[in-house]
């Protein structure tokens, strides 16, 4: 096994001194670099000393894992501009709200770890996967090759499967208010956007690496910090800086209007809003 190990590098975070050596042995024949980091205060000193391409976050409970992955954020720049992957392993009690983290975005996979006769053969192989994404390795010859003669054969046989190219706008909503999202959700249901979710700042952060939204939705008030500061971290990211944000804000204060004016946002949503006033704004950003 050890001449086919990855070079990619891992990190490993978890409070549990059992758990982090059993993580490590696992990971350890499979990749070349594999470190570890036992507490979220410590989340960034070993973060930024590794500079993982995937990040295994091992917590006995998501929302330390949260926790854990907040206090990076909170901390360190470079863990939202660095290109890296995180899979977070879960508990079969948790495995619910495991797969909702990752649809969200707030982690990029997921592992049923505990116990370990459930799906424990998969982490390293789901590392792999991650960190096969991180590093943009090409794929592997068999996979090219499999592709490679099925371009062909849709040549000759004059077909494809390629998907249609995406038409509708795709709006990003940032807001921890779970009823505010459905009232979104449902206020767009009929037109042809497109919505993708972030609760926080950590999960809106983690999102932006794999996707560009054509719009952001983004709340004043998040639990890990503000809006406003948010956006202007964005709007200093070139990759990210040409994406419209619109606040939304239940508080139409002019120093909040200012300070949002100031960190690059667009424009305003107050709330409560209605259908048709959102719908109406969101139309005349895209015709701008």
């Amino acid at each position: 096994m050890t001449s086919n190990r990855c070079d990619a590098r891992v990190l490993v975070a978890s409070d549990n001194a059992d758990d982090l050596t059993t993580i490590v042995e696992i990971l350890e024949p499979e990749f070349a670099d594999v470190r570890t980091s036992a507490s979220a205060p410590r989340a960034l000193e070993d973060f930024e000393a590794q500079r993982p391409h995937v990040v295994v976050i091992g917590f006995d409970a998501i929302e330390k894992a949260q926790r854990w992955l907040l206090a990076l954020h909170r901390a360190s720049r470079m863990a939202a501009e660095y290109r890296h992957r995180t899979v977070l392993l879960c508990t079969k009690a948790e495995l619910a709200a495991a797969i909702h983290a990752c649809r969200e975005g707030l982690f990029d996979d997921y592992v049923l770890h505990w116990p370990m006769s459930q799906d424990g053969a998969r982490l390293a192989m789901s590392v792999r996967s991650a960190a096969r994404e991180a590093l943009g390795a090409a794929r592997g010859a068999a996979v090219n090759e499999w592709v490679a003669a099925a371009v062909e054969r849709e040549r000759v046989e004059g077909v494809t499967n390629d998907p249609p190219p995406r038409t509708s706008r795709r709006i990003m909503v940032v807001d921890d208010d779970e009823v505010s999202r459905v009232l979104i959700g449902e206020a767009l249901a009929g037109e042809d956007y497109e919505l993708v979710f972030a609760h926080d700042a950590a999960a809106a952060l983690a999102v932006l690496r794999h996707t560009r939204p054509d719009l952001i939705l983004m709340d004043v008030r998040l639990p890990d910090g503000d809006g406003i500061m948010l956006t202007g971290r964005l709007k200093a990211l070139p990759q990210l800086a040409e994406i419209p944000v619109l606040m939304l804000t239940g508080e139409a204060r002019r120093d909040t209007l200012e300070s949002s004016v100031q960190a690059g946002a667009i424009g305003f949503i107050v709330k409560p809003f209605s259908r048709d006033a959102l719908v109406k704004r969101l139309d005349r950003c895209f015709a701008a």
